[in-house]
């Protein structure tokens, strides 16, 4: 069974405010899952460190909250394209599952700073033994499916960020 997930998350480099969303959904499921969250202020540095820490968190959740029971792989979507290089080439039997929209995914990934390292560790542990399929999604697009899910979380990791940058201020 295949569960599909798409995560993002929203980070201001001015005040370092971040926060993630994401949207799972999986055959016998009437309506999809949504979650999100907010950083601990500061705790993000980069905004890859915050999408890569995304999809942890929302992986996470859907462990804790026993989603990831029964399912064999998880299609993880993102339109960072750090998050699927640096999946692809440190989780093992990580693979691609492309589409006609996607972006080329050549290069980088490998060399991973200590927060990527620390994130891509914790998605392997949520996977547990799981087959992982990526795909990148180009962001910020109009459009159905693909670009409407991508949308919802972008809005999702938006809210939680911008809650986060106004306590900042």
């Amino acid at each position: 069974m295949l569960l599909t997930a798409f995560t993002d998350a929203s980070f201001c480099h001015r005040t370092m405010a971040a926060g993630w969303g994401g949207w799972a959904k999986r055959d016998g499921w009437d309506r999809a899952v949504t979650h999100g969250g907010a950083f601990r202020p500061g705790s993000m540095r980069t905004s890859s460190d915050a999408e890569l820490f995304a999809s942890s968190m929302f992986l996470c959740r859907l462990a804790d909250d026993g989603l990831l029971e029964g399912i064999d792989a998880v299609m993880l979507q993102s339109d960072c394209m750090r998050v699927v290089q640096a999946c692809l080439r440190n989780v093992d039997g990580a693979r691609l599952s492309g589409h006609a929209d996607s972006a080329d995914v050549a290069g980088g990934g490998k060399s991973l700073s200590p927060a990527e390292a620390e994130a891509v560790s914790r998605i392997t542990r949520f996977l547990d033994g799981r087959r992982l399929l990526l795909r990148h999604v180009r962001g910020h697009r109009t459009g159905g499916g693909r670009q409407k899910v991508n949308a919802i979380v972008d809005m999702i990791a938006r809210r939680h960020m911008e809650t986060v940058r106004g306590q900042a201020r």
